[in-house]
């Protein structure tokens, strides 16, 4: 046969023949469940016929015990007799001695007979005529010590004896007693005769062993020519009997299995014992265990033939089954099936036909699929999907949707009767498609606007049927829909549903690619503006770096010419210069902020007080033709920034706004406290949670995208060259990144203007104390400054300012200079006063040198531009203090006389 078992290279193993697996399988299906059923059936079987035989044992037991019973029950009845005889002729010794012997002979199992008067002495004897002649030596004898007389006396029935073999006749005898009246009967009944009649009438027609014991375990007699078996076995039945196992069981007895039965004989304390060979008992259950194998043997033979021959029978069509199927994946859709006498091969050849027709229309389904999403993408893509969708449902109406935030829709591409529209845009709330969004896929059959009549797009269309698929991401996020709307009511096959399941997952692919595309963009697009920014900052601060230098000179010799006599002339025009230069100053103060190189004073603040305290400032900048209110909660919203820098910051914002409304409007600032934006992480040093966020609206003219996008750039404005400098709102972008935060623009033309500002919230705590004001600068003392600063005008001026009050000054260009100075032990320095960008070295480097030298040298540090961390780090460590470029003479005084003056300094002030 084609099933022949073979090899498979390919995987290594061996096939089998389906004619023999088909054969093993019916043989188990046949013999499984009678193997299933053989153990317990046999054991049944073998139980049941165990039972039986054990049975048939305490039966026979039961019947010999009556045997005993009714022969003792027949000298009962003598015994009754005699009483009768006793009430009528008592009186009569011979009569009554005549009486009694007569009975003795004529009753076979008697031995002797005596009448017990109530003092318990023989009064009567009845004897065999062998026995006559002793007559006289029974009669007055007292048996008040026989057991057996006494428990007569004690009950109204006859009381029997234990066995004993008689010391007169030598035979096997018991004694029974019954009391009437006064007078007891006692008869000595011989027990070979029970013995003979149980032999005859029980034992010999079974081929069973009996024995008559006693409630000891004395064999009254028994057929086993070895009595301790006898006692030993009935000791363990007895035992059995009493545990209330049962009276009959096998027992093993000195290496012998017997099966043994008990029966007590009623009314008496003696045991009837049947016993036999325990192999000669169980032969039957022997037979049925081998008729019970020969049955299940020669089911398993018909079962393994019936099997042969249904693998033969089953393996033939299915051999022509695999062949049709080999033809079927090679491409050949005409191959069929034989004809066949079978019903169910007939059916499956039918049903083979029918697949190779409906699989050469899904080859033909699936290469139109293929072809019209393989090459095309974008736009051509999701139109060539909704052209597929309607030939496949034989809808009008086909979407292919993009969710949007909010809860929104927007159509890829809307094909209607044909014709493919204008992008439409719809809520996704109350519609088919949300069901799509929440299941993947939905289908309404008919009835669709029944089910949503909230939906105007329904109505409008005239919808009855639906059918819609979500779109999801590769992360499995939903990011879109396909839906298919009909006029008409819609069957959606199987088929359909894969088709349109394929034509999704080809719309979520592209769509998701799309996406990642304009993220990648609008990546590239911040990264450039980034990178931007951080080239314009550093120009700003080198920029800002000379210039601050040159304010310095500028400032400091305008402040001693101020301390000169001048006329009013010469006093307005110094004010001038002053005036230029602090505006100078604050103008590079801008440039620093923006390139985040200012140093800042951070410290705890509650921002509701901050905006507070700049209300009274604010309202005459915004005028009285705008609406202006600051609105705080009542809790404070504590945070860690530099509250000066969070001033300019509110500043420049309403600046801003105010300029966006010239014809007035208006202007909230607004206060709360609440999660950031997406990807704002919280200051992980601070052990608040959340941000502050601080919001300033107004209804202004507003802003485009384009302008929108440059907003933070420095230098940028959309006012005229001589009212801005371009530098505000970068500011205030580097304000907030210098403070961990964050900042967004909400802006349309007409439609106003907001500016989020996001802050980490930090710890409630107390504010940290402001510098105290600045102090009139007063004479030093002897005190030795060592000023090292490279730029030789500022040198110069800090040398001027220092030894017109009183300091003697040393002064270096250079570290290494400073350096040699501060070797000298004997030079005395009380105060290091350095620059902290010069060239050799930083000023951090050479104050962690001189204290190496020094190690109680106060340290002044002086900068326009310089790394925060390193200089707050070399503060907090160094115990110096900063003085930001440009200074005045009172600024510098007021910083030395802090280090060098202590309470002398304090004394003279």
């Amino acid at each position: 046969m084609a099933m022949a078992c073979d090899a498979d290279p390919a995987r290594g193993r061996r096939r089998v023949q389906l004619t023999r697996v088909l054969a093993l399988l019916f043989c188990l299906s046949a013999i499984g469940p009678l193997l299933f059923v053989s153990a317990p059936l046999r054991k049944v079987l073998m139980g049941h016929e165990r039972r039986q035989v054990l049975s048939d044992s305490t039966t026979l037991a039961r019947a010999a015990a009556a045997l005993a019973r009714q022969q003792m029950l027949a000298c009962e009845v003598v015994l009754d007799q005699l009483h009768n005889m006793v009430a009528t002729h008592g009186a009569d010794d011979a009569r009554m001695a005549d009486l009694l012997d007569r009975v003795v002979a004529t009753t076979p199992s008697l031995e002797s007979i005596y009448v017990v008067d109530s003092h318990d002495r023989i009064i009567a004897v009845g004897l065999s005529p062998q026995r006559a002649a002793a007559r006289e030596d029974y009669l007055g004898l007292d048996l008040s010590a026989v057991p057996v007389l006494r428990a007569a006396r004690e009950s109204t029935v006859p009381a029997w004896s234990d066995a004993y073999r008689s010391l007169v006749t030598g035979a096997l005898s018991a004694t029974v007693a019954q009391r009437r009246g006064d007078y007891v009967v006692l008869a000595h009944l011989g027990l070979d005769r029970l013995r003979r009649s149980a032999d005859t009438e029980v034992a010999g027609a079974t081929h069973r062993c009996l024995a008559l014991l006693d409630q000891h375990g004395n064999i009254i007699f028994s057929e086993q020519p070895d009595g301790a078996t006898d006692r030993l076995l009935w000791a363990r039945l007895m035992a059995l009997t009493r545990a209330g196992k049962g009276s009959s069981e096998q027992v093993m007895v000195s290496g012998r299995a017997y099966l043994g039965s008990l029966a007590s004989v009623d009314k008496t304390g003696w045991w009837l014992m049947v016993c036999q060979d325990a192999g000669e008992a169980f032969r039957p259950l022997r037979h049925l265990a081998v008729l019970f194998w020969t049955v299940l043997l020669l089911a398993a033979t018909l079962a393994g033939l019936g099997g042969w021959l249904v693998g033969r029978r089953v393996a033939r069509p299915l051999v022509h089954l695999h062949e049709a199927a080999l033809a079927l994946a090679g491409g050949d859709y005409t191959a069929r099936l034989p004809e066949s006498p079978y019903v169910e091969v007939a059916g499956l050849a039918g049903a083979f036909a029918v697949m190779s027709d409906a699989v050469r229309e899904r080859e033909a389904d699936l290469r139109s699929l293929a072809e019209t999403i393989s090459e095309s993408s974008g736009d051509q893509l999701y139109e060539s999907i909704a052209i597929e969708v309607a030939r496949q449902t034989g809808c009008e109406y086909v979407l292919v949707t993009e969710l949007l935030p909010g809860g929104h829709c927007r159509s890829l591409t809307y094909l209607a009767a044909g014709r493919f529209g204008e992008p439409i845009e719809f809520e996704l709330g109350a519609t088919p498609c949300e069901q799509a969004v929440q299941h993947g896929l939905v289908v309404y059959e008919r009835g669709v606007r029944a089910l949503f009549p909230d939906d105007a797009d329904l109505v409008a269309l005239g919808a009855e049927s639906y059918a819609g698929l979500c779109l999801r991401g590769a992360d499995g996020e939903v990011i879109g829909t396909l839906a298919a709307l009909s006029r008409e009511p819609l069957v959606v096959s199987q088929l359909v549903r894969e088709a349109l399941s394929i034509l999704a997952t080809r719309a979520a692919t592209e769509l998701t690619r799309e996406r990642a595309a304009r993220e990648r963009e609008a990546l590239e697009g911040r990264l450039q503006q980034s990178s931007r920014m951080e080239a314009i900052g550093q120009l700003a601060g080198g920029v800002a770096h000379d210039f601050n230098n040159l304010l310095t000179s500028i400032r400091g010799y305008a402040d001693m010419l101020a301390e000169s006599p001048l006329d009013e002339q010469q006093r307005e025009d110094l004010d001038q210069v002053v005036g230029a230069a602090q505006r100078a100053a604050s103008l590079t103060r801008q440039l620093l902020t923006f390139s985040r190189r200012q140093m800042v004073q951070p410290r705890i603040a509650d921002l509701g007080q901050v905006l507070v305290g700049l209300r009274a400032m604010l309202q005459p900048l915004v005028g009285e033709d705008v609406d202006f209110g600051i609105e705080v909660p009542e809790t404070p919203v504590w945070v860690h920034a530099d509250p000066t820098q969070i001033e300019q910051v509110v500043v420049n914002l309403v600046v801003n706004a105010r300029a966006a409304m010239p014809r007035g409007g208006v202007l909230r600032i607004v206060l709360s406290a609440g999660e950031g934006p997406g990807g704002l992480s919280h200051d992980p040093d601070s052990a608040a949670d959340g941000h502050a966020l601080l919001a300033v609206t107004d209804t202004g003219v507003g802003m485009d995208e384009a302008t929108r996008e440059r907003i933070f750039e420095p230098f940028f404005t959309t006012k005229p060259a001589h009212e801005g400098t371009g530098l505000g709102l970068s500011t205030v972008y580097g304000i907030v990144r210098q403070a961990s935060g964050q900042i967004a623009c909400e802006s349309a033309p007409g439609l106003g203007t907001t500016f989020r500002v996001w802050l980490p919230l930090a710890a409630a705590g107390a504010e940290s104390p402001r510098e105290p004001a600045a102090e009139e600068p007063s004479q030093g003392g002897r005190e030795t400054v060592l000023v090292v600063e490279d730029a030789d005008a500022i040198r110069r001026l800090a040398r001027r300012m220092l030894e017109r009050h009183g300091y003697r000054v040393l002064d270096a260009g250079l570290p290494s200079v400073a350096l040699a100075m501060l070797s000298d032990l004997d030079q005395p320095i009380d105060l290091l006063f350095t620059d902290v960008v010069m060239p050799e070295m930083d000023g951090v480097e050479l104050a962690d040198r001189a204290r190496a030298e020094r190690p109680a040298l106060p340290v002044v540090f002086t900068s326009g531009y310089t790394d925060q961390t390193r200089a707050e780090q070399a503060i907090a460590r160094l115990g110096a203090c900063l003085l930001p470029k440009p200074y005045t003479a009172k600024a510098l005084l007021r910083v030395v006389r802090e280090q060098v003056g202590g309470e002398a300094a304090g004394e003279e002030n």
